[in-house]
């Protein structure tokens, strides 16, 4: 296990169903929680999925980072999993502020920490995880904007659109719906009022 995991073993860095609010001394929440909000359904993700993150500080045992398709949830790069090489200076392989494609190894759902790996991520899994990703933050800014605007909590918004989308089938991504919505509205609303 990684080291942070003992600095607060007692709290929680998952968000909160309802709110989008992370718990834990690391808080740092920069907007209404009403308006913020994970890109997916599940809290958290999956043993060996491929996610975006934020680097936030860099400790003796790895570096502190925000996944940012997760609300901005904690996780830790591992440094032994920082590259395949001989490490001879850890700013030369990860800067704070960097944004970075890593590989989930480890999930404590209690805790709610994540253990990440740069090292085992392809280079196709990195130019899908970005394409991914990039998709992701438009939906999310759309969805964001249009919750500002209704006065509606983000997460609710999501449970409405975005996340049946995502399981449709229809679309790759729902990105790909909302582009079709703009070029073909008829097609696009006949499409996923069958498809829901």
């Amino acid at each position: 296990m990684s080291s942070y995991v003992s600095d607060a073993a007692s709290e929680s860095k998952v968000p909160t169903e309802e709110t989008g609010k992370k718990k834990g001394k690391n808080n740092k929440q920069t907007s209404d929680p009403k308006f913020r909000c994970r890109f997916y359904e599940k809290n958290l993700p999956e043993y060996e999925e491929i996610v975006m993150v934020q680097v936030n500080s860099i400790a003796e045992m790895g570096a502190y980072v925000s996944l940012l398709e997760y609300d901005g949830i904690e996780g830790m790069i591992l440094l032994s999993e920082l590259s395949r090489r001989r490490i001879r200076s850890i700013n030369k392989l990860i800067r704070v502020g960097k944004t970075e494609c890593v590989s989930v190894l480890r999930v404590d759902r209690d805790k709610g920490y994540i253990d990440l790996s740069k090292r085992r991520v392809s280079a196709d899994q990195l130019k899908a995880t970005t394409e991914r990703y990039n998709k992701g933050k438009v939906v999310h800014a759309i969805m964001s904007t249009v919750a500002q605007k209704m006065q509606l909590s983000l997460i609710e918004l999501n449970r409405m659109i975005t996340w049946p989308l995502s399981r449709s089938k229809m679309f790759p991504h729902p990105r790909d719906a909302f582009v079709m919505a703009i070029q073909d509205p008829g097609e696009c609303f006949e499409a996923t009022t069958g498809a829901m």
